[in-house]
């Protein structure tokens, strides 16, 4: 049976990181888990430049990867639409690079976002994405899903919302920096009338772990129940037994104050629910 080798980029990133701690337990044998970085430290660990085609071909003819979990990326909307070269760069370039390298049977796992939606649209299912998303980086991951759904049979594209933990410093999301504020016991505001569904990084990383060999290809949303950020921070801080007396209700002047989709596709096909 041919062994399988998973290539991880962005695996010092903040999920990356958790996904190939977890994987690497899981895989201690009939698995060559390879990762990428911009050091190159550690076990089977590349330093090499994704954006770079010459450099992502010498590293995949070398490995000829089976699973393809593609981490690396310029995530925060604020700073794609502030340097939209960059962001070309780190989204669309180096998926490109992957996706035109790797052989066509590669299983290619790829995290897109909700924010291809029009917020307009509360129930929006996989094939009613925005023609032109007002935001560069939505642009980037809808060309970057076409590509891959173009290139590979096996593909697995999730459209995520916010991706948070429990309060880690390696996360740049509201939710994280709140709970680690409450744990230093500063008093916190939140909004109560900006909605959004939401994703445990432990959750999702093991998620993405128990889907490998499956045939259920796609592009699925995903994410929690919806909730606004009051209560997703109230509920976390409640389990974490935290004072949630620090925690005060406030009202935002944000848009979208609410950005939600249809889960049916994915709860259905996975038969999975996430906290």
């Amino acid at each position: 049976m041919k062994t399988s080798k998973f290539l991880i980029t962005g695996s010092t990133g903040f999920i990356g990181k958790k996904f190939t701690d977890a994987i690497s337990k899981i895989y201690t044998r009939d698995a060559e888990i390879i990762t990428t970085s911009f050091t190159g430290s550690g076990k089977n660990n590349f330093k090499v430049n994704l954006i770079d085609p010459n450099e992502v071909r010498t590293l995949l003819s070398d490995i000829k990867p089976t699973h393809v979990f593609h981490f690396a990326a310029m995530v925060n909307p604020k700073a794609n639409e502030e340097s939209k070269l960059e962001s070309f760069q780190k989204n669309f370039v180096i998926t490109n690079n992957l996706i035109n390298i790797c052989d066509k049977e590669t299983s290619f796992y790829f995290l897109s976002t909700d924010k291809v939606y029009n917020p307009a649209n509360q129930q929006s299912s996989e094939d009613e994405v925005l023609e032109v998303p007002d935001n560069f980086y939505s642009v980037m991951k809808l060309v970057c899903e076409e590509i891959i759904r173009q290139r590979f049979e096996r593909h697995f594209i999730f459209r995520c919302p916010i991706i948070h933990s429990t309060g880690e410093t390696a996360s740049n999301s509201f939710i994280d920096n709140a709970i680690m504020k409450l744990y230093g016991e500063q008093h916190i505001k939140a909004y109560t009338n900006v909605v959004r569904h939401y994703v445990l990084v432990d959750e999702l990383v093991d998620f993405l772990i128990s889907i490998v060999g499956s045939v259920q290809y796609g592009t699925f949303n995903l994410g929690s129940q919806s909730a606004s950020y009051y209560d997703r921070i109230f509920s976390i801080a409640l389990k974490n037994k935290l004072n949630t007396d620090l925690l005060s209700q406030d009202i935002g002047i944000v848009s979208p104050q609410v950005q939600l989709f249809n889960l049916t596709k994915f709860n259905k096909t996975f038969k999975k629910t996430f906290n």
